[in-house]
């Protein structure tokens, strides 16, 4: 089986966002400058925010959940040992299409959250036709700021992607805010990893992946999903409509 590792090389990044672009080809928020996907500045995120709105607002609720998580974190049993709050623990899945405007099969996502440490598969929407590999930690937002980035502006950002046991790789990425600018607390950074189809990205579906992201030298997201084939069936199912 392939690995997002082996398919997220620098080099297939360029290749992917350079071969004969134009500006219906380029993810929101970025836009066609030559042969190349460069940041909207004019657009902000205002771009990522309308392709990505249902997105947006299913990470806003994950930090509600933290901010509730930290209220009950003292000795409310009852609450600690809720459904709701042992998927938060664990780490589930939601589906749902990223776009409110979305056709069918058009923006399929499957997101796994736990504790706010966040991926999410897309696939392809609109004009696009890729995919897309998200991550986000809204923990590490909700609680002040750490080590996760949050970008002034929509751009790229390199880093090194780790997958289970896998020799790590060097990549480009797209770094969004899906909040909204200049509003202190609604901070949703989002790194983003382009993949050339969503049936590349279905292909490393495992059970379970351990993703880690470094980022100048720092792991900046750790998340580990599980029930791996589940999503699987569940964002075909949506594609396929």
């Amino acid at each position: 089986m392939k690995h997002l590792t082996s398919i997220l090389s620098t080099t297939l990044f360029a290749t992917f966002i350079s071969a004969q672009i134009n500006a219906a080809n380029c993810p929101g928020g970025m836009i066609a400058q030559g042969s190349t996907c460069v940041a909207d500045h004019k657009a902000k995120t205002a771009a990522a925010d309308s392709n990505f709105d249902v997105l947006g607002g299913i990470m806003d609720t994950s930090k509600k959940e933290i901010n509730v998580k930290e209220a009950i974190d003292g000795n409310v049993k009852n609450a600690l040992d809720s459904t709701e709050y042992k998927a938060w623990e664990q780490g589930s899945w939601e589906f749902f299409q990223a776009n409110s405007n979305a056709k069918k099969g058009e923006y399929c996502t499957a997101l796994f959250n736990k504790q706010g440490n966040i991926v999410a598969l897309m696939g392809p929407g609109g004009s696009y036709k890729g995919a897309l590999l998200a991550f986000s930690n809204v923990a590490d937002v909700a609680n002040g700021g750490g080590k996760f980035p949050i970008p002034e502006k929509p751009g790229t950002i390199e880093l090194t992607l780790y997958q289970n046991d896998e020799p790590p790789a060097k990549v480009k990425a797209f770094h969004w805010d899906l909040g909204q600018e200049n509003l202190v607390g609604d901070e949703k950074p989002m790194i983003v990893f382009a993949v050339p189809t969503i049936e590349a990205a279905l292909e490393t579906m495992e059970e379970k992946i351990n993703f880690r992201l470094e980022y100048n030298g720092e792991i900046i997201e750790q998340v580990e999903w599980h029930s791996g084939q589940m999503a699987k069936q569940k964002l075909l199912a949506c594609l396929q409509r």
